[in-house]
């Protein structure tokens, strides 16, 4: 098993080709990456231009803006007094077993 000095260079070549389209594919990532960030900024822009009103952003600054109750209970919801209170869903449906018919199928006899 000797490594002649051609072998040497060609495994060194091949390795120099292999290095260099991982360098290319790990560049065309990152490219793709900042080309989506950056029309994802643009159509976010556009939208908020052609929307003004809209914005859930201006929305959720306004509902944390505003100040909470001072009050420290706890408000919960509770089911209404009286009655049953809630209601076990109704029954699955269960079919009568009744025999079945044979089927026949296309390229069958």
């Amino acid at each position: 098993m000797d490594a002649s000095p051609s072998r040497i260079r060609r495994v060194r070549r091949m390795d120099r080709v292999r290095e260099d389209g991982m360098r290319s594919a790990g560049r065309l990532t990152r490219l793709v990456l900042v080309a989506s960030l950056a029309l994802t900024a643009a159509f976010s822009a556009l939208a908020e231009f052609a929307f003004p009103g809209r914005s859930n952003a201006t929305a959720g600054r306004e509902a944390t803006a505003a100040p909470a109750a001072s009050s420290s209970t706890v408000r919960v919801a509770l089911p209404p007094k009286g009655g049953e209170g809630l209601a076990p869903p109704p029954a699955f449906p269960v079919q009568p077993a009744q025999p079945v018919a044979p089927v026949a199928t296309s390229g069958g006899s």
